[in-house]
């Protein structure tokens, strides 16, 4: 990860941490305390908020650096923060404070931070950078907040595809910002839903720029084919309206292709064109064919090129070694199903 958007070390204050006097701590080449109270903006205490660092010095990648980070923190209840930084071989970073109450992500900084000096204060003990009131005003509020997205998937026709997977994510958001507002609801940074009988559904996410909307399906009803359907939408900001996801992509799997041998020819079940047929032991291929358009039709016989296809193994048109027990031998097939989706499915067959 960038450490631009790392997640410095944030600790709750327990205590008055807060002093004009800047600081330094023992860890490391260098370490320094930023204390500080936050208020909402009608000077009340934020209850329920989470805060953490976003370091916004990045180290110099040719020198051997590091900066200490860790998890969020907590305000004390009369919404003191006081957040503790140490690092080895880099000059001391700037760091922001980013909070996340209500929904809402506010963002304050960057600071400065002390150079280290031997004996300085850490949270708790006094002697930290005291940044005064921070108030979370609407100029301090990030783009990012809470969605609520509905909608619907439909299938190809139109109908509604019930028990549908969807998913939400918008890579836009700051990750600093994810930190804190997913901290007390984690689905919010892993959005998802089962869509209804009537193919509806409702999630909560993370939006900045807009949501990447995601659906799929894997029907496994029908006896001979296993049917994946998905759909794929990008919307922007947060939709005010109920959204549709149209889950007209897929493809459909043959369950089981038998295969069978009889002397040297190769047959599979289903009538399916190959897309090629590879007889190996263990890691090595023995004889291998190719579909070079589309596919081929079956039988097959071992060490013949079938019209369609090419050799793979051996290289050219050099002659196989003979077929033996143990040999493995596997059919990959393709083409078109019969509700026009794609088609895909293997089978194999041990020798006796």
């Amino acid at each position: 990860m960038d450490a631009r958007h790392a997640i410095a070390a944030l600790v709750a204050a327990t205590c008055a941490c807060g002093s004009s006097r800047s600081s330094a701590g023992a860890a490391g080449d260098g370490a320094a305390c930023i204390a500080g109270r936050l208020v909402t903006a009608d000077g009340a205490s934020p209850s329920g908020a989470r805060v953490a660092l976003d370091l916004e010095t990045r180290p110099n990648p040719d020198a051997s650096q590091s900066i200490t980070s860790g998890s969020v923190g907590v305000p004390t209840a009369a919404g003191d923060v006081c957040a503790e930084i140490s690092w080895s071989g880099a000059t001391a970073p700037a760091v922001s404070i980013v909070v996340g109450h209500a929904e809402q992500a506010y963002r304050f900084g960057p600071f400065q931070t002390a150079a280290a000096v031997p004996g300085g204060s850490r949270c708790g003990s006094g002697g930290c950078a005291d940044l005064g009131v921070l108030a979370l005003t609407e100029d301090r509020r990030l783009p990012v907040s809470v969605c609520e997205v509905s909608g619907v998937v439909e299938d190809g026709n139109g109908g509604p595809l019930a028990n549908a997977i969807v998913s939400a994510s918008d890579a836009s958001v700051p990750s600093s910002a994810a930190g804190v507002l997913c901290f007390p609801e984690p689905s919010l940074c892993h959005a998802g839903a089962l869509s209804d009988a009537a193919g509806r559904f409702t999630l909560r996410t993370l939006v900045a720029d807009g949501p990447s909307l995601q659906a799929w399906r894997l029907d496994t009803s029908d006896p001979i084919f296993d049917r994946m359907r998905s759909a794929e939408s990008r919307i922007r900001g947060c939709p005010s309206a109920p959204v549709t996801l149209t889950a007209d992509a897929g493809f459909d799997a043959v369950r089981n292709v038998v295969v069978t041998l009889s002397g040297l020819e190769i047959t599979w079940s289903g009538g399916y064109l190959a897309a090629n047929v590879r007889v190996y032991r263990g890691d090595v291929t023995r004889w291998a064919v190719a579909a070079t358009s589309g596919g081929f039709a079956g039988p097959v016989t071992y060490g013949r090129v079938p019209a369609g296809s090419e050799q793979r193994s051996p290289p050219g048109l050099l002659a196989p070694p003979p077929l033996a027990s143990g040999d493995e031998i596997s059919v990959l097939v393709s083409g078109t199903a019969p509700d026009g989706f794609p088609l895909t499915g293997s089978g194999s067959l041990v020798v006796p």
